[in-house]
């Protein structure tokens, strides 16, 4: 994405090391990101179920330098496709492991904060793409990102498996040591940690259990709902889309001296900041304040965005404040994201759900976003040609709004809580 959007600011004799795409191909290429994902995660459920979390995440990396690989000696648009393709599928099979395992392998306390932390690692990523692409030639972008999968297989050594996948697997004195090298010697609680699992597993497995059975318990299907309409309003809040995958442009439209590729490094900074402060947001405040004040940051950024756009629409002087509009809004929307938005809703699944539903739960969920998220690029041109970007602001503001008053109503707050008392709370 980052170099799609780069192509424009290379010269001549640079750009010769790309293959030009037509407006249709460049729509083709970034809307398959959502929907590789998408399949991507489907697909993870039954992997790291059957296979386990770390040799998910291991071909996770090994798929993506292989993509990689196929783009960077491809000469032609369907070549960049198919490696483009399998870059996408792999990113979705892996990306919503970590959260399973972090969730797995942290304390009560430490859960939703490491969740953040982890949340936290794209931000660095989609941060360090754009000032990479600043910095250095665009052509050599792909040696990081193959360089990071690269990274992580060396010291994928160093990975735990996940103690609540050896506890359903019967490998019950493997989990034990897995959690003795996590915890540190001192620690008293691995017994009563193991337990706690064993007796949901227990009582999972006393119930009639066939392939449809998880589908009528209201300890899955309730917190299922919640998590699917959480991650739909990350769809729809305009920090995918447009920020995500139009900010260099937009930048560009308002006439910055800075380079569009330098200044639109605001998006990526505002989310990382934001998750820089969530979790010691969630050390004071419970999550479901956490997230209303989130909404509250973010519905006021859509606005100055609207505001903004509006004032360019009307060539409002002086123009300094349409550019202080959109970058103050830019920055405002993805802190709120980071801070709350976006960083207490991944932080539920490892909450709310039960670990024999935490896979499949977070993949259901994030196939949620990423249909939302298909859909909005496929149709956001059209929107912004038909209603104007003031308008289409506002929708944004309105849905934040509501995703507010959704939260506040149907979130069950879990702080301190144990699997156990939410699993209760659900009945």
């Amino acid at each position: 994405l980052t170099l799609f959007h780069h192509l424009k600011e290379e010269d001549e004799e640079e750009s010769k090391f790309f293959i030009r795409l037509t407006e249709d191909e460049g729509s083709t290429y970034m809307s398959l990101v959502p929907f590789l994902n998408l399949f991507g995660t489907i697909l993870g459920y039954p992997a790291s179920e059957r296979f386990g979390r770390k040799p998910v995440l291991i071909a996770t990396n090994i798929l993506q330098i292989a993509g990689f690989a196929i783009m960077f000696f491809s000469s032609s648009f369907p070549v960049l496709i198919v490696g483009r393709c399998l870059t996408c599928l792999a990113a979705g099979l892996g990306v919503m492991v970590p959260f399973v395992l972090i969730s797995e392998i942290t304390t009560i306390k430490q859960r939703a904060p490491l969740s953040v932390i982890n949340t936290q690692s794209i931000s660095y990523g989609i941060l360090a793409s754009f000032l990479f692409v600043y910095f250095f030639q665009a052509k050599y972008l792909i040696y990081f990102t193959v360089g990071e999968s690269a990274l992580f297989l060396v010291l994928s050594f160093f990975l735990p498996e996940s103690p609540h996948f050896l506890i359903r697997k019967g490998n019950i004195e493997a989990a034990e040591n897995v959690f003795r090298k996590l915890r540190g010697p001192k620690y008293s609680g691995i017994s009563e940690e193991v337990d706690e699992v064993v007796e949901l597993m227990k009582k999972l497995n006393g119930e009639p259990e066939n392939c449809l059975s998880r589908w009528t318990k209201r300890t899955f299907l309730q917190p299922l709902i919640i998590l699917m309409f959480m991650m739909f309003f990350i769809a729809l809040n305009g920090v995918d889309c447009p920020l995500n995958f139009y900010g260099p442009t937009m930048f560009a439209e308002f006439g910055f001296k800075f380079s569009p590729a330098l200044i639109s490094s605001i998006i990526p900074a505002g989310q990382l900041l934001g998750y820089i402060f969530a979790p010691l947001v969630m050390s004071v405040i419970s999550k479901k304040k956490q997230y209303l004040l989130s909404c509250i940051i973010m519905t006021l950024s859509a606005g100055s965005l609207a505001l903004s756009y509006y004032a360019r629409s009307v060539s409002f002087t002086p123009v300094v404040a349409q550019q202080v509009g959109l970058a103050l809004g830019c920055l405002g929307l993805t802190f709120g994201y980071g801070v709350g938005f976006g960083s207490v809703s991944y932080a539920m699944p490892g909450e709310l759900l039960s670990p024999s539903d935490k896979t499949i739960g977070i993949s259901i969920a994030q196939c949620v976003r990423m249909i939302g998220t298909t859909v909005i690029i496929k149709v956001y041109p059209m929107l912004v040609k038909t209603l104007g970007y003031p308008v289409v602001f506002s929708c944004h503001a309105l849905t934040i709004m509501i995703a507010s008053v959704f939260v506040l109503v149907f979130l069950p707050e879990t702080r301190n809580k144990s699997l156990s008392e939410i699993q209760e709370y659900f009945k």
